[in-house]
């Protein structure tokens, strides 16, 4: 038995989501346009090959370079085998590049090379999925986790402003300074995002 003073608990919430948890990233949104034909991205058969190349020009990554504000990541640099990891090792993939977003233009930065050159596209939270969901087999990976993953709480009204790459641990931390906690994952180093959506 706990003996001790009750925490209020602390409501979050996922804008757009039905759940009653709301989970607001940091970084500021990018415009999203109503939905139209011309806002759409052109479908891609995911079986042919013509339209997937296997490498990429090192033009395209000195490009990304010189406008990226995160950290990129390639086989060639020493953080590489620590930038693919993942809580399962079988869900550890071989990615051509970790690209370490700052922001929203980072992550557009990323977005433009994956479709420039064709490649797979993961997004990595806290990078706790089994299913290798945050992990890339030559593609790229857009990792939140190490500049997207701070947790501002609004004491107030109770509600917590959580980067996207924000581990529970990161969300509790922040949280019990203020003599609140949230209903949410009860391991500590599983991704915030992942388990709310």
């Amino acid at each position: 038995m706990c003996i001790g003073h009750a925490l209020p608990v602390l409501t979050c919430s996922v804008i757009g989501h039905s759940k009653n948890l709301y989970i607001i990233p940091n970084a500021p949104q990018p415009h999203l346009p109503k939905s139209s034909s011309q806002s759409r991205l052109p479908s891609r058969d995911p079986t042919s090959t013509s339209r997937h190349r296997s490498t990429m020009s090192e033009f395209d990554l000195t490009t990304l370079s010189k406008t990226f504000k995160g950290d990129i990541v390639t086989p060639k640099d020493s953080d590489y085998p620590t930038a693919i990891s993942r809580w399962a090792s079988n869900a550890t993939r071989n990615a051509k590049i970790v690209a370490f977003v700052k922001d929203a233009e980072d992550v557009s930065l990323a977005v433009k090379l994956v479709n420039a050159n064709h490649l797979h596209l993961a997004i990595k939270g806290g990078g706790h999925s089994t299913s290798g969901a945050s992990s890339s087999e030559g593609g790229v990976v857009i990792d939140l986790s190490r500049h997207l993953n701070g947790v501002r709480v609004d004491a107030e009204n109770k509600l917590a402003y959580v980067g996207g790459g924000a581990i529970w641990a990161d969300f509790d931390q922040a949280t019990i300074k203020h003599g609140l906690a949230g209903v949410g994952g009860t391991v500590n180093h599983t991704g915030v995002g992942g388990c709310v959506i």
